[in-house]
């Protein structure tokens, strides 16, 4: 008797793991996808373009370069250096956490960007809003905060295994990454931690929260523009977002009310 209530227990568990597992997958699901997209793009030329015909490596012609971690893409020195297979796979984990983050991006601001919304509530294109901005706002919170731990994670790991780690305040790309990675948590894990919302004002929060300015200036200078067509888009997607936003609040503030 007790067996079969056990085995019952069990299935009832086993089934609402099951549904809950589909459910988060399910939830938006095409925000994922292009997640996806995004992060197989960013795998195309370490693929086919960047990597030696022989092995998984990436390297400069000048031995030099390649010592002190930099490969030379149009003009300009790059810290993605990878001397071996395990490198090689860093850097490709690491660039696809960056490129992930690219919908996430726009979906953020986006879910801010109030007069944008009411516009485009009284169009055909209101079918395909978010129906909770606020909680998509907040889900890709979370995704960006977790991919930019994990970016700067691997990047360490790769240049660590390099003897490189001083790129991290001798490059561009370490600089630039140092400084969003000791803003992010004020920014986002602040509004994530239940403990945290207790023990700071809510006014406190708000006012850190406006750090994404500092992240998002940070980071248009994080990669140069030369990277393209492999690269390089940060700039690019962080400008016209941030600028969007600023106008969009604005508008907000001075023709809109409630």
């Amino acid at each position: 008797m007790k067996t079969d209530q056990d085995a019952s227990r069990l299935t009832q568990f086993l089934r609402r793991r099951y549904n809950s597992t589909r459910k988060a997958l399910r939830k938006y699901w095409a925000l994922k996808i292009f997640r996806l997209i995004f992060a197989i793009f960013a795998l195309i030329p370490l693929i086919f373009v960047a990597k030696d015909p022989d092995s998984l490596t990436i390297t400069d012609a000048d031995p030099r370069n390649t010592r002190d971690g930099y490969i030379v893409v149009n003009g300009s020195f790059r810290p993605i250096v990878a001397n071996n297979s395990f490198e090689w796979s860093m850097l490709a984990l690491a660039r696809a956490t960056a490129f992930a983050m690219y919908p996430d991006i726009f979906v953020i601001f986006f879910s801010k960007c109030r007069a944008t919304i009411a516009f485009l509530s009284c169009t055909p294109v209101s079918m395909f809003l978010f129906r909770d901005m606020h909680d998509v706002h907040a889900y890709c919170g979370r995704f960006i905060a977790l991919m930019v731990a994990e970016h700067t994670l691997l990047h360490l790991i790769r240049w660590g295994f390099a003897g490189n780690l001083s790129l991290v305040y001798k490059s561009t790309a370490g600089i630039t990454g140092l400084v969003v990675v000791y803003i992010t948590p004020f920014i986002t894990y602040i509004m994530m931690s239940d403990r945290m919302r207790k023990a700071i004002r809510f006014e406190i929060r708000k006012g850190l929260h406006y750090l994404f300015y500092v992240f998002s200036v940070t980071l248009c200078y994080h990669v140069p523009t030369t990277a393209l067509p492999w690269g390089g888009y940060i700039r690019y997607v962080f400008a016209t977002t941030i600028i969007w936003y600023t106008l969009d609040t604005i508008y907000v503030n001075f023709f809109l009310t409630e």
